[in-house]
């Protein structure tokens, strides 16, 4: 699921850079079609993770946190992206260490 999450925002990079920097300045409309997205997003982290805790391979985190802690770890990379991946594509260059180190938090 993180995988795919961040092959989706890779396709986009700059744009929702973009974007993400300037969510508060955003109008309404844009910012709740964002906010949607990430819900929907949200949602199926929450399945897969649930499936995982299932089968006791991860611990029972709540939606909201599972995923800002997600979001965060990949926005702060993106808005940073000068100090992460000096002018290539943040994804790219640390998507496996985010899916990694994501994974090392949830896990049981």
């Amino acid at each position: 699921m993180l995988q795919a999450h961040l092959r989706v925002l890779a396709e986009f990079e700059p744009f929702y850079a973009r974007l993400v920097i300037e969510a508060p300045l955003l109008p309404p409309k844009v910012r709740s079609t964002l906010l949607m997205l990430h819900a929907a997003v949200s949602q199926r982290l929450f399945l897969a993770l649930e499936r995982e805790r299932k089968a006791g391979r991860a611990r029972r985190l709540e939606r909201p946190l599972l995923f800002n802690t997600w979001i965060g770890l990949v926005h702060h990379y993106l808005v940073n992206r000068d100090l992460f991946a000096a002018g290539a594509s943040v994804i790219a260059e640390q998507g496996d260490t985010l899916v990694q180190h994501f994974m090392t938090l949830v896990k049981a």
